[in-house]
């Protein structure tokens, strides 16, 4: 299958190294990641090799999804930052999947699937079918359930004294897809899919909501 998108600014031999990780498994990973990054919901992930580090300092080379995906939120389109590692016996391991918030965001407490390191838990991760589960079937229920509660929040923001008591709408400008990511450089936990964080049941702050419109919103 062709390369297409951001796959087509890579060169030629760093992709054909990146898909040479996963030996016999190379044709399956390079099916499923350019399946993905041509659905709708897959174009603003980029594809690179880079590093994974566990909390007990295991690291490993593996292929990385880096960029946003799309989710609509009461009509309107947010893009949430986040990472997909392919592991290298994949399809026979599920990926791991992370919410990546940028420097001015913060991860919802106690989010029904994200916990607090950014780590995602899905009910399709954890009935993962190597014969039938796909890359693009994991970020197909990420958009579903964070349009249902959105993971990412903008922290709050100390205004100046010629803003009086009124603070700055993250939602009425763009937000950068930074490359700066808070589960980058410190490790990751090993993923586990027993049990998803526990819900507050609390319905998100729309004021606090820390991604990128596709469209502006009106002010307040």
């Amino acid at each position: 299958m062709a390369f297409s998108g951001q796959f087509s600014g890579l060169p030629a031999q760093y992709v054909e190294e990146i898909f040479a990780l996963y030996g016999p498994h190379q044709e399956r990973v390079r099916f499923d990641v350019s399946t993905l990054v041509q659905q709708r919901f897959g174009t603003h992930l980029r594809l690179k090799q880079d590093t994974y580090i566990t909390n007990d300092g295991q690291s490993e080379l593996l292929l990385c999804l880096d960029g946003t995906i799309p989710i609509v939120f009461q009509g309107v389109t947010y893009h949430i930052p986040v990472k997909l590692w392919v592991p290298r016996n994949y399809p026979v391991m599920q990926p791991f999947c992370y919410v990546t918030p940028t420097p001015d965001m913060e991860i919802k407490h106690k989010h029904p699937h994200v916990d607090m390191a950014g780590l995602c838990y899905l009910p399709y991760l954890h009935q993962w079918r190597p014969d039938l589960s796909t890359l693009s079937g994991v970020v197909q229920e990420l958009v579903g359930v964070f349009s249902v509660e959105p993971p990412v929040f903008s922290k709050p923001k100390t205004p100046r004294a010629s803003d009086g008591p009124r603070l700055a709408s993250s939602a009425s400008g763009g937000h950068p897809n930074g490359t700066q990511h808070t589960q980058s450089d410190s490790g990751h936990p090993r993923p586990t899919w027993a049990a998803p964080p526990t819900s507050s049941g609390s319905p998100p702050d729309l004021k606090g909501l820390s991604v990128t419109p596709s469209r502006s919103q009106p002010s307040a």
